[in-house]
């Protein structure tokens, strides 16, 4: 059996400082392991791991760990905060060909955009003009240029949209997007959509095939889906939103 290969000094440092943000935050946030786990769908031994240098921190859980303690990535490992930045500049150049995102940047602003649950999004997509300030579960500080008044963001749940090739679009699990829906979505775009047979608003790749128009998640793992007739499309996917 192999020796399981030791952590370096820089995964050990950042393993360590991110235990210590968790130890002078949780009292004050009401936070423990084993919420973190069920946040991060991990078991709490997995996060007690993390903690204690056991296993090296990686993105999706340093993601986590930021949300739930407010903090940026970069505060316990600039390492990961880098290979964020990466991930989303390799999408953003990507998408340039493929002309999903805009290619204006998302910069500070004085305007905010409001982050919405999926359950929102579809009530939204049904009726876009009920949107009221009080359905914002949070407000991302930041306004694409060009986009519309109503402009939205959505934060990215499961592996679906993740995709595994070098320099291709993708959207790791727990990055925020941002979107617009009086943006047309065209074949090759992705946006929001709303089937009529699901609760849930979904995020996907519009493609076709055959003269069938189907969601494409951008991880091959999981399946096409055919679209329904009466499908409403509740925007265009216009920008991503890390805060590192």
């Amino acid at each position: 059996m192999n020796k399981k290969k030791p952590l370096s000094k820089e995964q050990l440092e950042e393993c360590e400082k991110a235990h210590a943000i968790f130890l002078s935050k949780k009292k004050e946030l009401g936070l423990s392991q084993r919420k973190i786990a069920d946040k991060a769908d991990i078991s709490a031994t997995a996060v007690n791991y993390y903690f204690k240098g056991v296993n090296p921190l990686n993105l999706p859980f340093a993601l986590v760990l930021s949300e739930m303690l407010g903090v940026k990535i970069s505060e316990f490992s600039p390492r990961l905060a880098d290979e964020a930045s990466k991930i989303s500049k390799a999408t953003s150049e990507a998408s340039k060909d493929n002309s999903n995102i805009s290619e204006s940047p998302i910069t500070p602003s004085e305007r905010e955009t409001p982050l919405i649950s999926w359950v929102n999004a579809g009530s939204f997509c049904e009726s876009p003009d009920q949107f009221h300030p009080g359905d914002a579960e949070d407000w991302i500080p930041v306004k694409p240029r060009g986009s519309s008044d109503k402009i939205y963001a959505l934060k990215v749940k499961g592996d679906s949209m993740t995709s595994p090739y070098p320099n291709s679009i993708s959207y790791p699990n727990g990055w925020i997007i941002i979107v617009d829906p009086e943006q047309e979505v065209l074949v090759g775009m992705c946006g929001i959509f709303k089937q009529p047979s699901d609760e849930l608003a979904t995020f996907k790749q519009l493609t076709s095939d055959a003269g069938k128009l189907y969601l494409k998640p951008l991880n091959p793992q999981f399946p096409m889906i055919e679209v329904e007739e009466g499908m409403r499309v509740c925007g265009r996917v216009i920008g991503l939103y890390l805060d590192v």
